[in-house]
């Protein structure tokens, strides 16, 4: 999929490397924007959510709460001039359980500035027999079950 499709997948415009989205300018060639988009592609889902949503799912780190940093976040997600990495969520297609996750500062950034939504890849994982591998079977989770459970 390119650059293109994949900012259409979220219903964002692409500019210069960058999909916009909802006032959210998201990296899909740069940085972490190519890794993520790149890792296991036939894997992935695109979704928007609302930044408290994805806040649900994943824990609470308060060691890495950095008042300098979310404010550094909130001066580029507001700016919109550099790209900021996509969030994604790990997730298990058939306990809907969130397995791993990258995004919270972005999140919180995103929710303090007003933002109503924030573009989410979804990483679709099929676990049998204690060994973890990708699926291309797309995930028909209502809702996922958050890592704040456990």
């Amino acid at each position: 999929m390119n650059k293109k499709q994949i900012c259409e997948k979220f219903g964002g415009k692409l500019t210069n490397g960058s999909c916009k989205i909802n006032g959210f300018n998201m990296d899909i060639e740069g940085g972490r924007g190519q890794i993520v988009f790149g890792f296991r592609p036939n894997t992935q889902q695109f979704k928007i959510m609302p930044p408290k949503e994805f806040l649900n799912l994943v824990p609470k780190d308060p060691f890495r709460e950095n008042v300098e940093r979310k404010e550094r976040l909130k001066k580029i997600i507001k700016q919109q001039k550099s790209p900021v990495d996509p969030l994604w969520l790990d997730v298990n297609v058939d306990t809907c359980e969130v397995l791993r996750h990258e995004g919270r500062g972005r999140a919180t950034a995103s929710k303090e500035l007003g933002l109503k939504k924030v573009p989410v890849v979804i990483f679709n994982r099929e676990i049998e027999d204690n060994e973890e591998f990708p699926t291309t079977r797309k995930n028909k989770c209502k809702r996922f079950i958050s890592q704040r459970s456990k």
